[in-house]
């Protein structure tokens, strides 16, 4: 990590990570038969009881590189990142979707990092780049059908298609 990590998430740095967080995703629904419906179903428990799934999903989303300082990551060194704070007033309002897509990877040490820089912040500004997020996901999923009908609960790629 050669570079001091920019932590203030601006608009279109996180529509980028968003947009490319949501393809791989897309193409991963797409997909006959794969996992995704119940890791998307399931309680979300605790900040790091995550499967490798989605992790193995953020990991080529973020093309292996560190959300925060851009440099490559391995699995030894990438850990979960809480873009919205999991002991934040927004995490518990948050769907199980949403707050997926709140998550990215990045260095521990970036990590622990922007943890201290928020502690710095004033609320005012926290609260402005939290709703900005969320304001972003929602549009995200208002705008992509296939999230939509995960999101409600409605599309079981395993079940047969109903007639009628």
């Amino acid at each position: 990590m050669s570079q001091t990590p920019a932590f203030y998430v601006g608009s279109a740095r996180w529509t980028r990570s968003l947009t490319a967080v949501v393809d791989v995703l897309r193409q991963q629904l797409a997909r006959p038969r794969r996992n995704l419906p119940m890791l998307l179903a399931r309680s979300y428990g605790t900040p790091h009881d995550l499967g490798p799934q989605w992790r193995a999903l953020l990991a080529t989303a973020q093309d292996g590189r560190c959300f925060w300082c851009g440099q490559p990551m391995t699995s030894h060194t990438a850990t979960l990142e809480h873009v919205l704070p999991y002991q934040g007033p927004w995490w518990p309002r948050l769907s199980r979707l949403e707050q997926l897509l709140s998550l990215r990877l990045s260095h521990a040490v970036c990590n622990r990092a922007y943890r201290t820089w928020r502690e710095g912040q004033h609320a005012a500004r926290l609260t402005h780049m939290d709703q900005m997020l969320v304001r972003h996901i929602q549009r995200i999923i208002a705008a992509q059908p296939l999230l939509q009908l995960y999101e409600g609960g409605q599309y079981h790629p395993d079940r047969p298609a109903s007639s009628g």
